[in-house]
């Protein structure tokens, strides 16, 4: 019944006619497969390429992506109110505006963010209004560096006629 350990060895590592021709034709692509190895930098020659224009490519990229990172380190700061002058007339736009009705479009063009925007016209849509320069400067939007950049444009018109 049961055999002895060494001829089960044997059995099992016996191989068949077709096991041997099939061990054979795979060795012999294994070795086709490393001398082709060998052989393919003297049929294939390496010629040198450019990468001038990627290197620029990436260069672009990269000046893109900080630019990108400035303005939303710039704008992180413009929420928080913590601009100095030089971020602030680097972010601000300004053009002569009166703040009273004006659109969010022209504020966004100014260069304030939405959530200064919503704040402007959120205190407008509760009948505020902007009397005077200051009164933008006492919105807590818009800190006092904004409003240093945003004072000289200000044009108010006054509710009453001259003639």
């Amino acid at each position: 019944m049961l055999r002895k350990p060494k001829s089960w060895l044997r059995v099992f590592f016996t191989l068949n006619k077709g096991e041997q021709r099939g061990i054979l034709i795979l060795t012999l692509c294994i070795i086709l497969v490393l001398i082709g190895n060998l052989f393919i930098p003297v049929f294939i020659e390496d010629t040198p390429s450019d990468v001038s224009q990627f290197k620029q490519n990436i260069v672009a990229f990269r000046k893109i992506q900080q630019g990108l990172s400035d303005s939303i380190r710039i704008e992180k700061l413009q929420n928080r109110g913590e601009l100095d002058l030089a971020l602030a007339e680097q972010k601000l736009k300004p053009f002569p505006f009166d703040p009273n009705g004006l659109p969010a479009e022209l504020w966004k063009k100014i260069g304030l963010t939405d959530k200064q925007i919503r704040s402007i016209k959120n205190y407008e849509s509760k009948s505020g209004r902007f009397r005077r320069k200051e009164d933008l400067k006492k919105m807590y939007a818009i800190s006092d560096v904004e409003y240093q950049v945003l004072e000289p444009y200000i044009r108010i018109k006054s509710p009453f006629k001259t003639q």
